[in-house]
């Protein structure tokens, strides 16, 4: 539970005075390298600086499409970042990026990787189960799913500072035959928010205004869309050439024998697509 201290009280209406008195404004994301044209927009502080990115890249077949919003007070004291999402394959040989032994270990490996040797001391660490709700099942799957924050105190500049990192973690390991395994793993909406302490939850309650501000544009929906069934097609298609070659080698007594293995994984893209969808759609500007 939150503890009003008068400096904590003294902060919170602080901030709150200055973002009412500066209003907001309309910060246009633009689809560079997909629509061409607009993708989403969101309502910032006046006078704040507003920077964002949108990547597309079709080898990411869990997450073809990411974008990013850094927006930060003048003084440059206070600031917000987000990233909608990071996707991670890995294997049992050591293949890929092997998921945190907890969620909040990936948070406190982006901290030291943006603060290289800052001394700094955790005030916070949660890391509380929540649905998963297009989770894939079935026998050899496991699929996990965490809520993740973590904040820390450091000395900046001009004092102490406080800076609280939080995610939704997705992941799933699927037994593949003797003893291995493939899997993967989503870092959903990564979102960290930096200010001088006894001010970090009046700068909170102005990200979670920021943030669900956003509007997606239909055209920019439509892409992901056509990009998403299009993934899903390749996967298939590829999914019914492995196939075909394993009953190759089955029939000319080569081994084999998995076909099931491709279609659990044809099956996982299509419920992380579902997900993925299902929660970037949510809000929509409709043109």
């Amino acid at each position: 539970m939150t503890r009003f201290t008068p400096l904590l009280i003294a902060g919170l209406i602080s901030i709150a005075l200055e973002a009412q008195a500066q209003g907001t404004v309309l910060h246009k994301v633009m689809d560079k390298n997909g629509t061409g044209g607009l993708a989403m927009t969101f309502e910032v502080p006046k006078g704040w600086a507003t920077t964002d990115t949108v990547r597309w890249d079709l080898n990411l077949r869990m997450n073809p499409m990411s974008y990013t919003l850094s927006t930060g007070s003048p003084d440059g004291r206070s600031w917000i970042s987000y990233l909608s999402g990071l996707t991670f394959g890995f294997t049992s040989n050591g293949g890929g990026k092997q998921p945190p032994a907890h969620a909040s270990d990936f948070l406190l490996e982006d901290f030291r990787a943006t603060h290289p040797g800052m001394q700094f001391e955790i005030v916070e660490q949660q890391n509380a189960p929540i649905p998963y709700p297009y989770a894939p099942s079935g026998p050899g799957v496991i699929a996990l799913a965490r809520h993740s924050v973590i904040t820390v105190r450091f000395q900046g500049q001009k004092g102490p500072m406080l800076e609280r990192l939080s995610y939704d973690f997705f992941g799933y390991t699927l037994a593949t035959g003797g003893g291995s395994y493939v899997g993967n793993w989503l870092v959903n909406g990564l979102t960290v928010v930096n200010a001088p302490e006894g001010q970090l939850e009046g700068m909170e309650r102005i990200s979670n205004s920021i943030l669900s501000s956003e509007r997606m544009t239909t055209a920019f929906q439509n892409r992901y869309q056509q990009v998403a069934e299009m993934l899903l097609e390749r996967t298939k298609a590829e999914g019914r050439e492995a196939q075909r070659q394993r009953a190759q080698r089955v029939v000319s007594g080569g081994g084999g024998g998995h076909a099931h293995i491709m279609d659990k994984d044809e099956f996982i893209l299509h419920e992380a697509i579902k997900g993925l969808r299902s929660r970037m759609f949510s809000r929509s500007i409709g043109n």
